[in-house]
């Protein structure tokens, strides 16, 4: 199954979180295989990874783990929106990937 990302609302409290893991499991063998990850972050330096800071990618990514899919990485922000929107991402970002804003906070 090929999509833009997956993306989870809850219904009592609005809460959204967008999924930008290349490949998610998504049980009785269907997967989501997107794009989005890297269309997003081709040939910027909003990752971690490409700042001053380097970051061990041992400590945070694993390789395709148990379940057959990219590892997550929980970050919440509000820098689109006035609504907190959590991210599923691949490995750490330091910039908001859909507005290219420097994230205040990490979850």
């Amino acid at each position: 199954m090929t999509t833009g990302m997956l993306l989870y609302k809850n219904r009592l409290n609005g809460a959204i979180v967008l999924d930008l893991r290349p490949r998610v499991n998504l049980g009785g063998g269907l997967y989501n295989v997107s794009t989005a990850w890297q269309d997003l972050t081709a040939g910027n330096q909003y990752t971690a990874a490409n700042n001053v800071v380097q970051w061990t990618p041992s400590l945070f990514r694993r390789h395709i783990n148990e379940h057959d899919q990219d590892t997550p990485i929980l970050i919440c922000s509000n820098c689109c929106t006035n609504q907190l929107i959590y991210f599923l991402v691949p490995q750490l970002i330091t910039h908001c990937p859909l507005c290219r804003r420097f994230m205040n906070f990490f979850a």
